[in-house]
């Protein structure tokens, strides 16, 4: 009896993780379309405060959880945005196309 017991909450434990996608499992991109919304505002200007201003309310306040949980986890700043903002344009200009394409792609992600 304890093995049959065993075997069932095997098989229904295995089966449930192979049912696809659950309602919790999806891609969220409002990060990246946020981060280009406060990156184009922030370039617009040479006004520190304003860019301060601009990468709180239109990124940080507007975080999701795995925003703020990268934040947190690597000690990222204000400071630490800004400057590589404001220091490597060419980066941000080569990686902007490529990331703007993620909602396409974001559908064909399998978990």
């Amino acid at each position: 009896m304890k093995q049959t017991l065993i075997l069932l909450i095997s098989v229904i434990t295995f089966s449930s993780c192979q049912n696809g996608k659950s309602q919790n499992e999806s891609v969220v991109t409002a990060d990246i379309t946020n981060f280009w919304e406060a990156y184009d505002k922030i370039t617009s200007t040479n006004d520190s405060i304003l860019q301060q201003k601009y990468l709180d309310s239109l990124y940080f306040k507007k975080g999701t959880l795995g925003l703020n949980g990268i934040i947190q986890a690597r000690n990222y700043t204000t400071k630490d945005y800004l400057s590589s903002i404001n220091n490597f344009p060419k980066f941000w200009n080569s990686i902007r196309s490529n990331t703007l394409k993620v909602d396409q792609v974001s559908a064909e992600l399998v978990f």
